[in-house]
């Protein structure tokens, strides 16, 4: 009952349901599966048992790889990046093979060498380059496979509301006012939006990273409506417009008051016999 026995140049390798055996024979690695192997081979050496869930293991220049349920495989032959789905048992034999590992297949932005998974979600836009000219990318799963096809960035198409907080302006007569305000923004048009408010400077992160160019684009609507309210401040002149709006408020008064002193008059010779 024992897993590995050994005589000279005689193995009785016993695999157990569930494990598999690595061995080198030759220098060249060999997988074996669950049961008895009787071997006699003067070039034969035993690695040890590994189990069968292991998402990956290699022996020599081959490799089993097993990507877990919900998990995009990443791996390198050669220079050429390749992306190993889940649910499949990989065995490949190729020197040059490298598992780097599985990363969440709903990570929003997954990068690995010249490829991309993009996953866009409902209510945003996704932003990228190919070749040079902007590509927007709709709500669902994108493999971008092109090296000069970049992904640039998320945006919401959601209504936002940007706060514009405690701005001191100038009036044309000199008068200093600090203002609360806020405006609200949705895009319609995203292509127009990306090429009017941002630079379009490529950014391509490591992998999660989720770039916002809404960010990007707010800052730049957040100093334009500095600018305007600036503007529009600095062209009044508010001390006229205040001592105008007094005296209007005066006179209102007054008026009130004197068709009030005439309701009284008037309701006092009513009472008055004839």
């Amino acid at each position: 009952n024992t897993n590995h026995i050994q005589y000279g140049t005689i193995h009785i390798i016993t695999v157990q349901r569930g494990k598999l055996g690595l061995c080198l024979n030759d220098g060249c690695g060999h997988f074996l599966e669950a049961g008895r192997h009787v071997l006699n081979l003067p070039r034969f050496s035993f690695e040890g048992f590994r189990d069968c869930t292991e998402e990956q293991m290699s022996i020599g220049s081959k490799h089993r790889i097993v990507v877990p349920s919900g998990k995009v495989g990443l791996a390198w032959r050669g220079s050429d990046a390749l992306l190993l789905e889940p649910g499949t048992i990989y065995c490949i034999d190729d020197p040059t093979f490298r598992y780097q590992g599985s990363v969440d297949v709903n990570t929003p932005v997954i990068t690995h060498g010249a490829l991309s998974i993009v996953t866009v979600r409902s209510s945003y836009f996704g932003v990228s380059y190919d070749d040079g000219s902007l590509v927007v990318l709709q709500p669902g799963r994108h493999i971008i496979r092109k090296a000069t096809h970049n992904f640039y960035g998320f945006l919401t198409s959601a209504q936002q509301t940007l706060k514009l907080s405690a701005l001191s302006l100038l009036s044309a007569d000199n008068l200093g006012l600090t203002l609360d305000a806020a405006i609200t923004v949705r895009v319609e048009d995203p292509q127009k939006a990306v090429t009017t408010l941002t630079s379009g400077e490529s950014a391509r992160g490591p992998i999660g990273r989720v770039m916002d160019v809404g960010a990007q684009i707010n800052a730049n609507i957040v100093e334009k409506a500095k600018l305007q309210l600036a503007t529009i401040v600095g062209n009044n002149l508010l001390q006229d417009q205040a001592a105008a709006m007094r005296r209007s408020t005066r006179v209102t008064r007054a008026m009130r008051g004197a068709e009030a002193g005439g309701a009284a008059a008037a309701g006092g010779g009513a009472m008055d016999p004839i």
